[in-house]
């Protein structure tokens, strides 16, 4: 690649009420303190996960009600469609399907 070639990149933005994130790594204690039993794991248990970009909002009944996520949120979720693009692991779900938003 030349110098004056650019490397070009990609990116995924969701549409509507579905949300991008990337998994974080389960520890036995979340980010907030609360202990993680043994038999939670990312198959069937809860999942964490940060958000990497969010869609417009749902769309009910004709109003747009925009997300109530940001890029950048830790988020508590259960399962999400998972996909691989340009060698990074992604999870897209819908907003509904989150289950918290975790502080610090």
């Amino acid at each position: 690649m030349s110098k004056t070639q650019k490397k070009q990149t990609h990116s995924i933005t969701p549409l509507a009420d579905n949300v991008l994130l990337t998994k974080i790594e389960q520890r036995t204690e979340s980010l907030v303190g609360i202990i993680l039993p043994d038999s939670v794991d990312s198959e069937r248990g809860l999942n964490l996960g940060k958000v990497i970009a969010v869609g417009d909002g749902a769309n009910i009944e004709g109003a747009l009600i925009p997300s109530k996520l940001k890029k950048g949120d830790t988020v508590l979720f259960g399962w999400g469609e998972s996909f691989a693009f340009e060698g990074v692991e992604y999870i897209l779900i819908k907003e509904s399907q989150i289950l918290a938003r975790v502080s610090k």
